[in-house]
């Protein structure tokens, strides 16, 4: 078993570090993106919006 999943892994190997290259620059910058303050505080606030749940204040 863990030979076949050796086997796969090396197979896909390549594959796996061509998209990881690709994806990661996209992943950084929508990092940036996302840290800014007024995205950041507005991100809760949407997924309280999604899910249909309202703020609750202590």
């Amino acid at each position: 078993m863990l030979e076949r999943l050796a086997a796969q892994l090396n197979e896909h190997g390549f594959a796996l570090e061509h998209s990881a290259s690709v994806l990661f620059p996209k992943l950084q910058q929508v990092m940036v993106f996302l840290e800014q303050p007024l995205v950041a505080v507005t991100i809760p606030w949407l997924l309280r919006r999604a899910m249909r749940r309202p703020y609750r204040r202590r």
